[in-house]
């Protein structure tokens, strides 16, 4: 089912155009049915290192890597924009220098009724380091998996490193959720000494709502039963403000597989979120404009 949007009157085309021209956060473009670009910002311009005399008539393809087959990329991203009215992908796309950054795009079919023609509006946001994020994430959860496997036998060194960590709000839990340590990186992110939490149960990082919703209990229930848990949200700092936190919650075992306890790891993703609704919100209010 085709959910194409009329893309209005000339002078609304216009106006939204010398709008878009000036924002330089996103690469911002319209491609035609064939995918060749017809309009360029000053965003698109920053990020993807091309002048609008450069790239204009040119594909789109050019941003892909040459790994990815061209006709995928058209069929994944134009044709399915034309199905349901709106396509996505995330990977890394190549800039002009031939350097490469993570990002994401989002592309929106709009129909010419006067020419009968599809457009399509391209949104371009660099995650560069959003990706950096996720990996350093990702590589600590698999650090204090395998630290956890040898927990017993080298618990002295596990907990001086642990404490040091200060970019990771690490946490250990007994198996009702009790605090039963706490490193720098949690003081620094959440405000409170160790010995202010120290025997307190973590619900008290929550938000009411998602105390009342019983959230902490069903993500121990969730590491209970596959071993790790994750969740983004809202957390509160000891000063009652909020952050949005990236949460990863891993279950101890001991050698007859019994739960002895939890680690838990928050990540400060506050400027990541700040720049995703930043994106949601400009993306709405273009739609509106063209309703």
């Amino acid at each position: 089912m085709e959910n194409k949007k009329s893309i209005g009157t000339s002078i609304h085309q216009q106006i939204l155009l010398s709008t878009v021209s000036t924002i330089d956060d996103y690469a911002i473009y319209i491609l035609n049915e064939d995918g060749n670009i017809e309009t360029w910002n000053n965003g698109a311009n920053k990020i993807l290192g091309y002048e609008a005399d450069d790239i204009l008539g040119r594909s789109h393809l050019l941003f892909y890597p040459k790994e990815n087959p061209a006709h995928v990329i058209h069929s994944q991203l134009i044709q399915g924009a034309e199905i349901s009215g709106k396509a996505e992908y995330e990977g890394y796309f190549i800039r002009k220098d031939g350097s490469r950054f993570w990002g994401t795009v989002v592309i929106n079919s709009y129909n010419d009724p006067e020419l009968n023609q599809n457009y399509f509006l391209n949104f371009i946001n660099d995650l560069t380091d959003k990706k950096l994020v996720e990996d350093k994430h990702g590589n600590i959860i698999e650090e204090l998996q395998i630290k956890n496997a040898e927990l017993k036998r080298n618990a002295e060194k596990y907990h001086k490193m642990i404490s040091e960590i200060r970019d990771y709000a690490i946490i250990l839990l007994d198996p009702d959720g009790k605090i039963l340590d706490w490193n720098k990186g949690a003081e620094q992110l959440k405000g409170y000494r160790a010995e202010e939490n120290i025997g307190k149960n973590f619900r008290l990082f929550y938000t009411l709502e998602d105390k009342e919703l019983n959230l902490p209990d069903l993500l121990l229930n969730e590491a209970k039963e596959k071993d790790v848990a994750t969740h983004e949200g809202y957390r509160i700092r000891k000063n009652g403000t909020r952050f949005w936190a990236g949460v990863t919650i891993t279950a101890i075992r001991d050698n007859a597989g019994h739960i002895t306890g939890f680690t838990k790891v928050t990540k400060d993703l506050t400027p990541r979120k700040i720049a995703d609704d930043k994106v949601a919100m400009f993306t709405y209010e273009l739609q509106q404009k063209n309703e």
